[in-house]
């Protein structure tokens, strides 16, 4: 059992904020396996998150890749596997075209 339990490295925690960061179920690893995306909602995890954002799991340096506009919010990012430049896919609520009263 030694043996085994010695393959796997100590678990780290990569993100100190007081909000949630939500790992979607697959595809959350850049192809270089450096990154690691998820989206950002307030504590509590209902579906009103304004940005997507990547961790360095080596540097712990961490990048927002998208920030909603206009009333819209984010969630459930995938990363694509293929290589060279990773990209991204989440869903995007719909944004308001108003004026700033209408809203």
């Amino acid at each position: 059992m030694n043996a085994q339990k010695n393959r796997f490295l100590p678990e780290q925690q990569l993100t100190f904020d007081p909000r949630g960061h939500q790992l979607t179920n697959i595809n959350v690893w850049t192809p270089d396996s450096q990154w690691l995306a998820y989206d950002v909602r307030p504590s509590g995890g209902t579906f009103n998150g304004l940005t997507i954002e990547q961790v360095n799991c080596i540097t712990g340096e961490i990048e927002v890749i998208y920030r909603a506009r206009q009333g819209a919010h984010v969630g459930v990012v995938t990363v694509s596997p293929d290589m060279p430049a990773p990209l991204a896919a989440f869903i995007a609520g719909w944004q308001c075209h108003c004026l700033p009263d209408e809203r």
